[in-house]
């Protein structure tokens, strides 16, 4: 799980030796060392992700921050030398010692560095470098895209309702536990026929979506104008809601369904509909319980994702491994699309399935989503932190290909090399991967096919968040509150901009190590 700090300071040493030049040859030493090092420690972690070595893989992370640090003040100051020019000694005589002080600073952060390596190699017991990489499968991105199985006659009930001529405004919930689909199923009725109505939005909300943010987000979609929506934004969108017919699809609505209702609930009766997901009920009247896929719904998923073509076929051994893995999912298709991912990655050996299902086997009985940690742990070394890169973002939010160039070459998780390779196609290159895998979603794509945004399952994005905090390698706003977790905190994430209201900033420690600050809530200003 220390993979990202780790990652990060790799990528963060390459881009230095670019600096490098004029450098004395102990400067030059000390960065190629640093690069050496962090990728034979990388190579450890491949390695023990899946023993109980709780303390040496945060033995390794610590170590990756406080050298990330290091980098960070010293190529700062080496920045600030070079932008004096190759003679800017004469001028600024002052330069010289000052560089000399920087070098000397670099000598002696080296020494504990290496020191604590050292410390790390001698307790690393019988860890040994990973050799045996599985064999990395391409996929295309439509070949994942997933059908409804077991869900077919619920789709059709939910049109019919959609369809029916009664006029007056309803709501349709679709109900279930998480990972029972209801989000997939709900999201391809909507875009289905939503070309049947006047307006249509879709917003997805969560525990941290903000009241006005939801109802700007619908205002946004339906074609409310821009000027209604700055004064008097619940009364002018629901008076222009009332007028039409409409299609609204609200994800994960439970927690704020009172608040939004006497919005979206427009006494009109021109046909509009609401689709609502929730874990429980809004309405008993329309709704519609997704349960657990069966048997041999699950297994008609699951094979179909892992044998795409007619022609491919398993031998009867595997046959009888898939069906268990498939049982361990506990008809949770979440469960199901995640586990066919992960052996799509793999080679289809007796060997490598069976290790799936003992891993599957282990820990809390009937854990059915174990399969989303053991996915994860899976992935390759340089992945991992490209993967929990999509718990920064906020839960059922889209990820643009922006985003994630913006993020990954300015946390140095990727580094552009070669100027002739956009960057937009470094991060298709590393996104198929993880869609390959079922670990993230394609939500839209651009006219010519090409993928415009991802999203990422509540789930998977808990994931995410969860290994993140473990590793340290950023943290909420609300937890600065704890001075502990402050006093190392690099990259802090806020989903609201009041948080950095005077009035609130008294309340929480000063991140003194802060690097990054991601603020994904609306800015507003007097």
């Amino acid at each position: 799980m220390a993979e990202a700090a780790v990652t990060i300071v790799i990528n963060k040493a390459v881009a230095a030796k670019a600096l490098l030049e004029g450098e004395t040859h102990n400067v030059r030493e000390n960065i190629g060392w640093i690069e050496t090092q962090m990728k034979t420690l990388q190579s450890y972690l491949t390695e023990v992700e899946s023993k109980n070595a709780a303390d040496f893989i945060n033995s390794i992370g610590d170590l990756a921050l406080d050298v990330e640090d290091i980098l960070d003040t010293y190529l700062l100051e080496m920045e600030s030398h070079k932008t004096r020019g190759p003679f800017g000694f004469l001028k600024h005589p002052s330069c010289i010692p000052c560089h000399a002080v920087t070098e000397r600073y670099l000598s002696l952060e080296m020494k504990r560095v290496k020191k604590r390596a050292a410390e790390i190699k001698q307790f690393k017991c019988d860890i040994t470098a990973k050799s045996d990489i599985d064999e990395e499968i391409w996929n295309q991105t439509d070949k994942f895209q997933k059908k409804l199985f077991g869900r077919e006659e619920t789709v059709q009930k939910i049109e019919a309702e959609i369809f029916s001529e009664k006029k007056k405004c309803r709501v349709i919930s679709i109900v279930g536990n998480g990972g029972v689909g209801k989000t997939t199923v709900a999201r391809d009725i909507y875009l289905r026929v939503r070309s049947n109505f006047n307006c249509s939005a879709m917003v997805y909300i969560s525990e941290e979506s903000n009241y006005g943010e939801i109802l700007l987000n619908i205002g946004k979609q339906v074609g409310l104008r821009e000027s209604r929506m700055r004064q008097n934004m619940e009364e002018h969108l629901y008076s222009f809601l009332r007028s039409k017919k409409f299609l609204i699809f609200l994800d994960d609505v439970t927690d704020k369904w009172d608040v939004l209702k006497d919005i979206v609930m427009t006494d009109s009766r021109n046909g509009s509909r609401i689709i609502v997901t929730c874990r429980d009920p809004i309405f008993s009247k329309l709704a519609f319980h997704l349960d657990p896929l069966n048997d041999s719904e699950g297994k008609e998923l699951f094979y179909d994702l892992i044998l795409p073509t007619p022609e491919d076929t398993l031998s009867v051994v595997l046959k009888n491994v898939g069906d268990k893995i498939v049982q361990k999912c506990g008809g949770l298709p979440l469960a199901i699309v995640v586990a066919a991912g992960l052996l799509g990655a793999k080679k289809r050996s007796e060997r490598s399935w069976n290790e799936v299902l003992e891993r599957m086997s282990e820990g809390v009985e009937n854990d059915n989503l174990k399969i989303l940690d053991l996915s994860y742990q899976d992935l390759p070394a340089e992945l991992k932190p490209i993967f929990l890169c999509f718990g920064i973002f906020p839960v059922n939010c889209e990820t643009s290909v922006l985003d994630l160039i913006k993020f990954w070459v300015g946390e140095k998780l990727v580094v552009l090399v070669d100027e002739s390779i956009k960057p937009e196609k470094i991060v298709h290159a590393y996104v198929d991967k993880l869609v390959s895998r079922n670990l993230i979603q394609v939500s839209r794509k651009k006219s010519d096919g090409r993928v415009k945004g991802w999203r990422i399952h509540l789930f998977l994005h808990n994931l995410c968040t969860r290994k993140v905090e473990e590793i340290n390698f950023f943290c909420s706003w609300d937890n600065l509150r704890n001075a502990d977790v402050a006093s190392t905190a690099r990259r802090v994430i806020t989903n609201s901009s009041s948080s950095l209201n005077d009035n609130n900033l008294q309340n929480f420690a000063v991140p003194r190590k802060l690097r990054t600050l991601h603020c994904f809530g609306k800015v507003f200003r007097d």
